[in-house]
Order: structure tokens, then C-alpha cells, then sequence
């Protein structure tokens, strides 16, 4: 009986442990051009191009990245628009200053790595660098890298793009001066 009890006690310590499923490696920011984003700024949000981890490349990222920066800018901004294919930043500023965008939002993925977790224990890992380019006066207002990584220790195997949306709310909020 105390077996049992010890052993209820073990899987049920496991099962609840197993709920934390990412923490952010890096935040760093190069900021000396940065005064807050404001809600009236209508912001154009770039199409990445898909995450690879070595030949591997996930075919859905690229659109993975830009809904969960979508779903945290449309939180603060009036009005967003996201862009359509994967361009150069120069081609991209081109287009988001025809769609009369004030802010533009260039993530470029630079690791994207899924990995089964529960069955082998390495985490799945997502890098993406982030510049914030003011489109009135051509100036990168703000330039960070993030990274994250999910829990080693998971009874589920979630695709890297549920690290995204935390890890972006924390950095969006602070452009926004909150």
C-alpha cells in the first residue's frame, strides 16, 4: 500500500512538472533609436522565410512566425498588415510603404528546430531575429534576436511555434512602452 502510494506520487509529480513548455534563452536589444511605437502606426508585418534546421526546412514557419507576431501587434496597434511573400528587407520596405505602413516588422528565422521531445529529450528551438524599421524616416528603430527553447521533460510533443507567442508579447509590449 505505501508502494502504491509512493508510485501515485512519483507519476503525478511527473505528469504536473511536465507543464512548463518553454523558457527564452536571449533577449538583446539595440535600442539608442527607440522612443515608444504608438497604437496609430499602422505596422507591416514581413513574411519570413521558412525555418531550417540543417536540410531540414519547415514548410510552414515563415507564416507560423508572422500569425504569432500578428496576434501580439494587433494587440497594440490599430491597424496591421501583413505581407504576402518572402522579400529582401529592401523590397519589403518598397511594399509596405504602398500599403502606407508607418512600422515595418523584417523577422528573419534563424533556427527552427522541431524535435520529438517526449521519445528523445532534446528540445525543440526557435531563433529569430527582429528588425523594427521606421518607414517615415528609412531608420532600424529597434533590433533584437530571440531564442527559446521547450521543456526536456514533456508527456507532449508541441511544435516549436507555441514558443513563439510569449516570447514575442514580452518584446512587442515593450515597444509599446508597457
Amino acid at each position: 500500500m505505501k508502494l502504491i502510494n509512493i508510485i501515485s506520487l512519483f507519476l503525478s509529480f511527473f505528469i504536473f512538472s511536465s507543464c512548463s513548455s518553454y523558457q527564452i534563452d536571449k533577449y538583446s536589444k539595440n535600442n539608442q533609436n527607440v522612443s515608444n511605437l504608438s497604437p496609430s502606426q499602422v505596422v507591416f508585418i514581413a513574411l519570413p522565410e521558412n525555418g531550417k534546421y540543417n536540410d531540414i526546412t519547415y514548410s510552414s514557419s515563415g507564416k507560423d512566425t508572422q500569425q504569432a507576431l500578428n496576434l501580439i501587434f494587433s494587440r497594440y496597434s490599430d491597424s496591421v498588415i501583413l505581407g504576402e511573400t518572402s522579400e529582401s528587407l529592401k523590397n519589403t520596405k518598397d511594399i509596405a510603404i504602398q500599403e502606407k505602413a508607418d512600422i515595418l516588422v523584417y523577422p528573419t528565422i534563424y533556427n527552427w528546430e522541431d524535435r520529438n521531445t517526449p521519445w528523445s529529450g532534446i528540445t525543440d528551438k526557435v531563433t529569430i531575429d527582429i528588425q523594427i524599421v521606421s518607414l517615415k524616416d528609412n531608420v532600424i528603430i529597434d533590433k533584437t534576436s530571440l531564442s527559446s527553447h521547450s521543456s526536456w521533460f514533456t508527456f507532449t510533443n508541441d511544435p516549436p511555434k507555441k514558443l513563439l507567442p510569449k516570447m514575442f508579447e514580452d518584446y512587442v509590449k515593450q515597444l509599446y512602452g508597457y
